[in-house]
């Protein structure tokens, strides 16, 4: 039919309409849970299911090591799982967390984010392969990362998120 074939188009045109999730489920009224490509953060911990095992892994790895890195290809739900399954169940926990990406000045970025918080709270650092693609690799990178293990090495939960393909340069 005529709807079909529009569709059709749209997508051979990679029409960016197409990307566009709607908020609403037609006719029943309810949120809709998919977000699409967008990553889930910690205040859609509500609309996030389906990942409870693999936080519930998350959380064990926590119990024996202070460290966690979750790795994965680009895509899989590295983020997702993180901000809005693990966060919220250290928060619940009674932990206090802060979150943050590298960005392009990846010490200031920490810095910032630790500035106003008690020692001893839970580091996120989401998409650790920002050092490698947006900031100065040699500058940036080991300093960032001797924060990191320093605060690991208090006993503070430390949690970064890393695209499988950066594996090497964390090495």
């Amino acid at each position: 039919g005529r709807e079909l074939a529009d569709l059709e188009q749209a997508v051979l045109q990679q029409d960016p309409a197409l990307l566009i999730v709607p908020d609403m489920f037609v006719g029943n009224g309810g949120l809709c849970p998919y977000k699409g490509l967008r990553p889930y953060s910690a205040d859609d911990a509500d609309a996030f299911f389906g990942r409870d095992q693999a936080v519930a892994g998350c959380l064990t790895r926590l119990v024996d090591s202070p460290l966690l890195v979750v790795v994965g290809p680009s895509g899989s739900g590295k983020s997702s799982l993180v901000a809005a399954g693990v966060v919220p169940a250290l928060r619940m926990a009674g932990r206090r967390v802060v979150q943050l990406s590298p960005g392009t000045q990846p010490l200031a970025a920490l810095t910032a984010a630790m500035a106003s918080e008690p020692s001893g709270v839970a580091v996120v650092v989401d998409q650790l392969e920002e050092l490698f693609t947006t900031s100065d690799t040699e500058v940036d990178a080991e300093p960032f990362l001797s924060r990191l293990v320093a605060h690991a090495e208090t006993g503070a939960l430390v949690v970064v998120t890393l695209r499988a393909d950066y594996v090497a340069e964390l090495a």
